[in-house]
């Protein structure tokens, strides 16, 4: 879901004027920001108008150092940012109080502010945003890109296998250092699984259907139907 909000939001901002002149890669950054703003989706923590426009501001500040990646994250930012609004609450509150009683601190006020700043500090602690990021443990940084790097590959293993746009045939794009080249696909053949080699050995009785579906990990009677309505009438030009 990231991903493709990652990818609406480049493709929005890619196509505004203001950003015409800034790098596809700065462009990724701003993208990955907006779609972590909205998987924070932080418009119902407050009602009041002033409170929404800090909350948007401080989620802002927060997303400069701190990525989403599930719903843990996107519940301990939300949490953390209505702690934030609530400090601001009881500092208005205590110097509404003060004002009034012409000097007097408030105790219970000042109570209640200083356990507020200790979860908005356990928060901070536990999202990583008390240290600087050269100041972080170098090995913790490496098992969070080595996380988000493997998290990448399982949602995207199949971003190679993909439609000529010339012919319409399945090809498999094989990587390379540099570039790309493109070759067809095994076991393809007009978006149906097909190898024809292996077929033919079944044709010819040399392996049986049940020894092929093995090797295109299927069943025997889709070999038996793929021969049937594919290899034969290819064999036979029909």
């Amino acid at each position: 879901m990231k991903e493709e909000l990652i990818q609406k939001h480049f493709q929005k901002l890619k196509n505004l004027k203001q950003y015409k002149e800034i790098s596809e890669e700065e462009l990724l950054r701003l993208a990955e920001k907006r779609a972590n703003e909205e998987l924070a989706n932080i418009d119902n923590l407050v009602t009041d108008t002033e409170e929404k426009k800090l909350a948007k501001k401080l989620l802002g500040k927060y997303l400069d150092d701190f990525d989403i990646d599930n719903v843990a994250d996107r519940n301990t930012v939300n949490a953390l940012v209505l702690l934030e609004i609530i400090h601001v609450r009881l500092q208005t509150l205590l110097n509404e109080k003060h004002a009034s009683a012409k000097g007097a601190v408030p105790l219970q006020t000042l109570e209640a502010m200083h356990k507020n700043l200790d979860k908005i500090a356990d928060l901070k602690n536990k999202l990583g945003l008390t240290k600087k990021q050269e100041e972080q443990d170098p090995l913790k940084v490496l098992t969070t890109l080595k996380k988000r790097f493997e998290k990448y590959i399982n949602e995207h293993r199949d971003d190679f296998l993909v439609k000529c746009w010339k012919c319409g045939e399945m090809i498999l794009l094989r990587r390379q250092t540099t570039d790309y080249i493109s070759g067809k696909h095994p076991f393809l053949k007009d978006n149906v699984l097909y190898n024809e080699p292996l077929l033919k050995l079944v044709v010819e009785n040399k392996i049986t259907a049940e020894e092929a579906a093995k090797v295109l990990e299927t069943s025997s009677d889709y070999i038996e139907w793929v021969i049937k309505e594919h290899y034969l009438k290819e064999v036979n030009g029909s």
